[in-house]
């Protein structure tokens, strides 16, 4: 006959201490400090270093240190920036060269005038000479010269050297330096300084009379 065996009822756990739960968490706790401290250690590695910012000495200037530094200069401090260099002013302009008038420069030179029968067959046998007395040129282009009959001729471009003297012929020809022509076609031809003794007047491009002269050969 077996014997049996009686069966015991399992014996309650014990409960856990207090360090027995407490001895986990402080595993825990040590190993994130050990991760947060490596996660630093990697950061400050990676971080480039820090560059300290030079700092500039501290210059105390003052007149008389022997050193020129603003806002010390030649009129503030002449002991350690020297006199002032003397300015230089700039050279005067040209004093402006008078204004060269011709209105009072022109004389009737010479006058041959009418001769007779021998007007009609070459006019450039009367003529009138002009004379500039200045000394430098006039430009007489636009002037004109006129007879007691109010017979007027007018000069084509002309500049007549200063001292000069040119003819005025009545007839016809080709101008040149010396020598002006009318260049009457007038039939019959009138004489235009027919008797010694008549008013010659020239006038300027703004009509004012230059020269007045009665003139005798």
């Amino acid at each position: 006959m077996v014997k049996k065996t009686p069966i015991r009822a399992a014996e309650p756990a014990k409960p856990k201490s207090m360090e027995e739960l407490e001895k986990p968490k402080g595993i825990m706790v040590i190993g994130l400090a050990i991760v947060v401290i490596v996660v630093i250690a990697i950061l400050l590695t990676l971080m480039p270093p820090a560059v300290e910012e030079a700092t500039e000495p501290v210059i105390t200037e003052f007149c008389g240190d022997g050193m020129c530094i603003a806002p010390e200069d030649c009129e503030s401090c002449v002991a350690d920036c020297g006199e002032c260099p003397e300015e230089v002013l700039p050279p005067a302009p040209p004093a402006p060269e008078p204004e060269q008038l011709c209105d009072e420069c022109f004389v009737v030179s010479r006058i041959q005038p009418y001769v007779d029968e021998e007007y009609y067959l070459n006019a450039n046998a009367e003529w009138i000479a002009f004379r500039n007395t200045c000394e430098y040129e006039c430009d007489i282009t636009g002037w004109q010269v006129a007879n007691e009959k109010n017979m007027v001729f007018t000069f084509p471009s002309y500049i007549v050297e200063a001292g000069q003297e040119f003819f005025l012929h009545s007839g016809s020809g080709i101008n040149n330096q010396t020598d002006i022509y009318w260049n009457r076609v007038q039939q019959p031809l009138v004489e235009i300084w027919p008797n010694a003794g008549e008013l010659i007047r020239m006038m300027d491009a703004s009509g004012q009379v230059v020269v007045a002269d009665n003139y005798y050969p």
